[in-house]
Parts: C-alpha cells; sequence; structure tokens
C-alpha cells in the first residue's frame, strides 16, 4: 500500500495559497492546522468532517472548507457521501 508522503503534502501546501482563499489571512498560519491535520489523517488511514473540526478545533463549516481544499490538491481523496463520508490521503507510487 502506497502512502502521502509529508514531503508531499508541505510541497503542496507551500506552492498555493491557504484554504482561507487568500482574503488577507495569514497562509503560513493555515499550513500548521493542515500539515497536523495530515499526520492525524495519515496515522487513523480517514477522517470525517465532525471528527477533523473537533481535533482541529475549527467550525463545522471551517473543516469542510479544509477538507474541500485538500481533496482539490489532491492530497486527500473522498469516499462515500451523506454525514458518513470519509476522506481518505491519496496514495502515491505504489
Amino acid at each position: 500500500m502506497g502512502v502521502v508522503k509529508a514531503e508531499t503534502v508541505q510541497r503542496v501546501l507551500s506552492r498555493e495559497e491557504g484554504p482561507s482563499g487568500g482574503d488577507g489571512g495569514d497562509e503560513a498560519g493555515e499550513h500548521p492546522r493542515l500539515t497536523r491535520a495530515m499526520r492525524f489523517i495519515r496515522d487513523r488511514g480517514f477522517v470525517t468532517r465532525r471528527e477533523y473540526a473537533r481535533r482541529m478545533q475549527v467550525s463545522p463549516r471551517t473543516a469542510l472548507r479544509d477538507l474541500a481544499d485538500l481533496v482539490g490538491r489532491g492530497i486527500l481523496r473522498r469516499a462515500g457521501s451523506g454525514p458518513g463520508v470519509r476522506y481518505l490521503p491519496v496514495e502515491e507510487g505504489g
């Protein structure tokens, strides 16, 4: 089973603006949260929006934005639908 490497997460996060959408927020301040989240997701294998919000201490809406951002960047993939959606790391290599 392939794994998402920390270097890949950092590379993707550093080349694009943060999930705040570039509205003047501290882009670098967003990255530690996303990096911490990816560590947790890799260790566990998946995360739900509710669990992400609780673990990262953000609102459910912010959790959804962060997770959608990571899916859009190709770091996570979405599995399922409705309240049971799980977000899983996209595997590198083979």
